[in-house]
């Protein structure tokens, strides 16, 4: 609160300064102030229409607000001057995963990986991802890269067990699951995660209907994606940036 005050008064010496806005805007986004941040952000545009810092904030905060159509005006926007900003690609793969697009939001962590080939979050989103439209092999292959680069990633653990339980191979889901919950014990998710596989492999529970889901994890709020069949995982990667730092 104190940053906003400060900044508040700033931009009333400097009206027309446009990093002041664009600070004041990121201080509200901050405090969940959505539509006061907007008009920070808006008013810091009128000087520079082709901020494509500002540009992507703006998608992002819509895409918080759950406005995919005006997220995705501002997020391409924001990519046609930064081709390679990969929190922009990440932000508008995420708007696509949102609308069901899963082949468009694949596209595009798939470009973030030509980009940057050993980024951990990017393998595991498009892992989601192909989990999402059934795609059990593909979904292997990406988290095990990560894992390749990353082995003590307890969330790309948990969401590789899912893999394994889709497969019905519930043994080995619960072998990596056990140790996804030794790296991190605390893990609400990775416990309950185990509790289900030991009842699935206790003979009185072998018809036990379990039923799993991914949780997805976007600017705080917890949405939870239900699939047909399967195990109960995980939170999953699929983390925007909360905001694109103003530059």
């Amino acid at each position: 609160m104190k940053a906003i005050k400060c900044w508040e008064k700033a931009i009333q010496i400097e009206p027309e300064k446009q990093k002041v806005w664009s600070l004041l805007g990121t201080a509200y986004y901050y405090t969940s102030q959505l539509n006061r941040a907007i008009i920070c952000y808006q008013k810091a545009l009128k000087n520079n229409p082709r901020n494509a810092s500002i540009l992507g904030n703006l998608g992002l905060i819509f895409l918080q607000m759950s406005n995919p159509q005006k997220a995705l005006y501002f997020l391409r926007e924001a990519l046609q001057l930064s081709p390679k900003n990969t929190q922009i690609l990440s932000a508008i793969a995420l708007t696509h995963f949102s609308c069901k697009s899963i082949s468009r939001a694949i596209s595009y962590f798939q470009q973030i990986l030509e980009i940057d080939p050993e980024n951990v979050t990017a393998l595991c989103n498009v892992g989601i991802c192909y989990l999402e439209e059934g795609n059990l092999e593909n979904a292997e292959t990406c988290f095990q890269k990560a894992l390749a680069l990353k082995p003590d990633n307890s969330k790309a653990l948990n969401n590789l067990s899912l893999v394994y339980c889709r497969k019905k191979e519930y043994q080995k889901a619960l072998k990596i699951l056990q140790k996804a919950a030794t790296i991190d014990p605390d893990d609400v998710i990775i416990q309950q995660n185990i509790r289900k596989l030991e009842q699935k492999n206790s003979p009185g529970l072998r018809l036990f209907y379990l039923k799993f889901f991914l949780g997805v994890i976007i600017y705080k709020k917890e949405k939870v994606l239900s699939f047909p069949d399967g195990f109960f995982l995980s939170k999953s990667l699929l983390i925007l940036p909360r905001i694109i730092i103003f530059h």
